[in-house]
Formats: C-alpha cells, sequence, structure tokens
C-alpha cells in the first residue's frame, strides 16, 4: 500500500465520481496505521466517503468490507464497482455480486485474465471516465 501511487489519477478520479453522485470508499487488507500512514497528506482523501481496514477476520476486504458498504449506504451489490489491483482482489470479491474492475500495475493484464478472462482491466484510475457515466 505504501508504495502505491494513485495521486496523480486520484484526486481527478475521485472528484470525477463525486460529480456523478458516486460514493468513494478505499477497502485495505492492511491495518489502520499503515492505511493512515498512506493518506497522510493526500490531498485526494477529502473526495474519500470512507476507509476501510483489517480490523479482524470478521472485519476485512471482501464479503465483510462489502456489507458493511451495502448496509451502511442502502445500496444493492450490483450499485457497487469495486476496482482491484491485484487479482486477489477479484478473488476476495467474486463472490459478493458486485462488479470487479483490475487495475494494472503491479500486475499485468494477463495476470488478470489468467483468473478470468472476462475481468475488465484498465491501466490508470482515469480510465473509469469512459465506464462510469
Amino acid at each position: 500500500l505504501l508504495s502505491m501511487d494513485i495521486n496523480n489519477d486520484a484526486r481527478s478520479i475521485f472528484e470525477y465520481l463525486k460529480t456523478r453522485r458516486k460514493y468513494v470508499v478505499i477497502s485495505s487488507n492492511n491495518e489502520r496505521h499503515t492505511v493512515e500512514q498512506f493518506l497522510s497528506g493526500k490531498p485526494w482523501k477529502k473526495f474519500v466517503d470512507e476507509f476501510l481496514w483489517f480490523e479482524e477476520p470478521e472485519f476485512r476486504k471482501g464479503e465483510p468490507h462489502t456489507k458493511y458498504i451495502i448496509e451502511k449506504y442502502s445500496l444493492k451489490p450490483d450499485d457497487i464497482l469495486f476496482i482491484g489491483d491485484s487479482p486477489r482482489d477479484y478473488l476476495l470479491m467474486e463472490a459478493t455480486g458486485v462488479g470487479f474492475i483490475g487495475l494494472a500495475g503491479y500486475h499485468t493484464p494477463q495476470e488478470f485474465w489468467g483468473i478470468s478472462g472476462e475481468i475488465p482491466v484498465i491501466r490508470r484510475l482515469t480510465g473509469l471516465r469512459m465506464i462510469v457515466r
């Protein structure tokens, strides 16, 4: 998480999503202190509605975070689009019923497609502008 460089695209796409009346939630399997360290000084964090982190096996990325988001924001699974930077994210989200898009960077599109050839993959967060209208 700490080595992620999404600053260039994050502010632009998060601001765009807010103009489309979308919630922006960051779900991480890192612990709270790591997420807080990552967020420190990020100019785009004001556009994020919620930051979720690993607290215990019962509250983690995947089904537990998704259930929480659905209940808190009164959403349905098909209202949610999860952007994951790892094929493991897809595996965590597969059973939740939410949409998934892979973000290539740490992993190649081919690594995502090795799990499922149907996973849409973008190379930059700003690629969401073509998907979320």
